[in-house]
């Protein structure tokens, strides 16, 4: 059985993907692809995805 993780937005990011969803339709079903995505696999273990991890300079 697989484990299963949360994903958890801040209010200010459901903000600004409601306002960037109405210039661009397709988000929406792009972010719901990346949430089910960190659900199953958050740290890409499987090197299934295309996720390059981010750095901070």
């Amino acid at each position: 059985m697989k484990t299963s993780f949360v994903v958890r937005t801040t209010p200010q990011f459901d903000r600004l993907l409601n306002k960037l969803t109405k210039l661009h339709p397709d988000l929406a079903d792009r972010f719901a692809e990346a949430i089910e995505i960190l659900q199953t696999d958050p740290y890409n273990s499987t090197r299934s995805y295309p996720i390059k991890k981010l750095h901070r300079y």
